[in-house]
This record gives C-alpha cells, sequence and structure tokens, in this order.
C-alpha cells in the first residue's frame, strides 16, 4: 500500500507546484509595475510585459544584461546598495532615473525585493514616476511664478505707499504750513476783527495744527521715510518708540553690531513690514504687557526675533493661520528667508526670521 501511496503524492505535490507556478507567472506577467528578476549578480532573468513597454526593449533583448546599466551612473551606488540589501534578504526602495534609451530618461521609484524559493536572487520592481514628477515640478514652477507675480506686486505697492506719502508730506504738508502761516499773520494785522473772530481764527489754526499731525501720521504709516533715507534699524527704532507710547507696551529694542550697507532695501522693506505686523498681532491678540525685538547680522542673513509674554498658541492646532502670519510667511519667502513661530498656550509666542542681506536675494 505504501509503495501506491507515494506516486500519488509525488503527482499530488507536482500538481501543487505547477498550479504554484502558474498562479506566479499569471501575477507576474499581469503585475500594473514593471517587474525584472535579477540573478545574484545582478543580470536581467525574466520581465515582465510592463517592463518592456517602459524600456521599449524585447525580454530577449534584455536577458542577460546588467540591471546597473539601466540606472543613470549618478544613482548607481544607491541601486547597488540596495541590491546587495536585497541579497541579504532586507527590501529596500529608492529613486532614481533610468536610461530606457538613448536621450530618454524615466523616473522612477525602485523597490528590489528578495526572492524566496529554490533560485536565489532580486526581484526589481520600478514603478514610473515622470509624470508624478513632471506634475510636482510644474506645480513647483507654478508657485515660484506666483511668487515672483505677488513680490513685483508688493514691490509695485511700496512704491506706490513711496510716491504717496512723499507727495502727503511734501505737497499737502507744505499747503497747511503755508495756509497755517498765512492764518498767522492774518489775526497779526488785523487786530480790530474782535475777540470773537479771533477766538474762530485760533480755532481754526489749532485745526489746521491737527490736520498737518494727521498727515504725518498717515505719511509715516504709509511708508516712513527714514526707512528709504537712514534703513531698518533707525525706522524699527522710531517705529517701536511710537508704539511704546501709543500702546502702553514695554518694548526691549536691542541689536548687535552695526547696520550693514550690505542690507537690500527690499529686505529692510520686508524686515519693517514684518516688524509692524508683530507688533499689531501683539496688541490686538497676544494680551501681553512685555515685547522684546532682537536684531542682527551676520555675514550673509539679517536675523529679527520678536518676542512677547502674551498667552501664547498652539502651533500645531494652528491649521489655517491668520491672514497676518501667512501675509509675513509668503512675504519672507519671496525673498528666499525663513521665517519660524514658536508658541505655546499661556507662555508667549517667539517670531523668528531670516533673510538674506541682499546679495544672495534672487531678483528674478
Amino acid at each position: 500500500m505504501s509503495s501506491l501511496k507515494w506516486p500519488l503524492q509525488m503527482k499530488a505535490r507536482l500538481q501543487r507546484l505547477i498550479h504554484g507556478q502558474q498562479r506566479y507567472h499569471a501575477l507576474f506577467a499581469d503585475y500594473p509595475d514593471a517587474i525584472f528578476r535579477l540573478s545574484p549578480q545582478g543580470q536581467v532573468v525574466e520581465v515582465n510585459a510592463r517592463a518592456t513597454e517602459l524600456t521599449g526593449q524585447s525580454q530577449e533583448q534584455m536577458l542577460g544584461h546588467y540591471w546597473q546599466s539601466l540606472v543613470n551612473e549618478s544613482d548607481r551606488t544607491l541601486s547597488l546598495s540596495c541590491f546587495h540589501e536585497a541579497l541579504q534578504g532586507e527590501s529596500c526602495s529608492y529613486h532614481c532615473q533610468l536610461e530606457v534609451a538613448p536621450g530618454h530618461n524615466v523616473f522612477a521609484r525602485v523597490t528590489h525585493v528578495p526572492v524566496s524559493g529554490l533560485v536565489d536572487g532580486v526581484f526589481c520592481i520600478v514603478r514610473d514616476r515622470s509624470h508624478s514628477a513632471s506634475r510636482d515640478l510644474r506645480l513647483h514652477q507654478s508657485r515660484e511664478e506666483l511668487r515672483r507675480l505677488n513680490r513685483a506686486q508688493d514691490n509695485l505697492l511700496e512704491s506706490e505707499r513711496r510716491r504717496i506719502a512723499r507727495d502727503l508730506h511734501d505737497q499737502m504738508g507744505q499747503t497747511l504750513t503755508a495756509l497755517k502761516l498765512d492764518m498767522g499773520l492774518i489775526i497779526e494785522d488785523l487786530p480790530h476783527l474782535g475777540d470773537e473772530h479771533i477766538r474762530k481764527l485760533e480755532g481754526l489754526l489749532d485745526f489746521v495744527d491737527e490736520t498737518i499731525d494727521q498727515v504725518r501720521e498717515i505719511s509715516a504709516n504709509l511708508r516712513p521715510a527714514m526707512l528709504d533715507e537712514l534703513g531698518f534699524e533707525a525706522a524699527a527704532e522710531w517705529f517701536l518708540q511710537r508704539c511704546k507710547s501709543r500702546l502702553g507696551l514695554n518694548i526691549q529694542w536691542s541689536i548687535n553690531g552695526d547696520e550693514s550697507d550690505k542690507l537690500d532695501i527690499d529686505v529692510a522693506t520686508a524686515l519693517f513690514r514684518v516688524l509692524q505686523e508683530c507688533i499689531t498681532n501683539v496688541s490686538r491678540h497676544a494680551a501681553a504687557s512685555e515685547v522684546q525685538v532682537h536684531y542682527r547680522e551676520e555675514a550673509s542673513h539679517a536675523l529679527l526675533s520678536v518676542k512677547d509674554n502674551g498667552v501664547g498658541f498652539d502651533v500645531n492646532q494652528q491649521s489655517v493661520p491668520g491672514i497676518g502670519l501667512l501675509g509675513m510667511r509668503e512675504r519672507v519667502a519671496m525673498l528666499s528667508g525663513t521665517l519660524t513661530i514658536n508658541s505655546m498656550h499661556q507662555q508667549g509666542t517667539t517670531i523668528m526670521v531670516s533673510l538674506p542681506l541682499g546679495s544672495s536675494v534672487n531678483n528674478d
């Protein structure tokens, strides 16, 4: 009986083996990604239909060729490392350029998987990421173009602010000053007008004085002249001094070293606008009593930090940043800088900005 069972057992095993091989070949052939089965030496032993589509070569053309011949030279060290990892029994993935034809490269995600069974080797599974990479590149280019447009618009806005502020200060300011002088002369030259008329003229003089102050205030808020004439440090000190008296905040201003003549005017403007927004946010939302503002220049970067002792917020919970924070980030990013926010509930907020001094700013 035992002699009869043995052939039956062998037949059943062979049938399972054949069935398993059929399933393997069906899965191998129809797999949506390109698959290359490699020998322990890295030679192509078998490929599926998707691999022939990806490379434009038949299976016969690829058999015996080394996998590394398809990999771009700059990626071969990484590819070899992952291949040896797979030979040791560990799967490994990486991204690389495949030279599938002269002048035609494919950006791919490659996964090396050890072959289990009687035959040693490695499955090389390749997913074509060219379309995804191209889409990412187009998206990046669109963002950069939008950033350039935003910067051009921002420069135009600053130029218009500068013009309006100058016109207000020079033309309207001079006109109001002349009006004030003329009214003073009228009061001196016509003493017989009577007390009632004199009081009315003096009231008008006071009104003109207030208007002159308001014009100066509006002009300075649009763009302080000293930002262009004396630079960021002088403008920041002037601005913080005004905020200290107007908002009742204890503002501490400190600088390290002397301001460099390498500071680009666009960088100075961005720093000043970020500082304005920071102080506005502190006064509106932080419920702070003290603000520390520190500025220093290093070899290639200008660094500004604004720290308050207010209520703070959870940065991780801030899924949609406020328009002010978003505007600061975009303004800094336009000049190839970085903006970092550190804050915790009831522990205040620190905003740190780093911007190139000028020579490394992209003006395209």
